[in-house]
């Protein structure tokens, strides 16, 4: 069964930077400007679970970033 939340996620940008995009292939490739779109825009670029994978994402990139610092520190 398809949601509109599907739907959304899986229909090309009208305006913005990705436009012509679907949101499911920016958060792909640029997760920080999805999560800025959906708490910017009205109405909302993605579904809320997208959103929420998104900022997941990007706290795991920053996450690895840290460690990444901390290890050049200690060399």
């Amino acid at each position: 069964m398809t949601t509109p939340g599907d739907v959304l996620d899986h229909t090309p940008l009208n305006r913005g930077k990705h436009i012509g995009e679907t949101p499911s292939d920016i958060a792909g490739i640029d997760p920080d400007w999805l999560a800025w779109a959906y708490e910017h825009w009205t109405p909302k670029p993605c579904s809320e679970l997208l959103y929420k994978e998104c900022l997941r994402d990007i706290a795991e990139q920053n996450r690895q970033r840290r460690v990444e610092r901390d290890q050049d520190r200690e060399d």
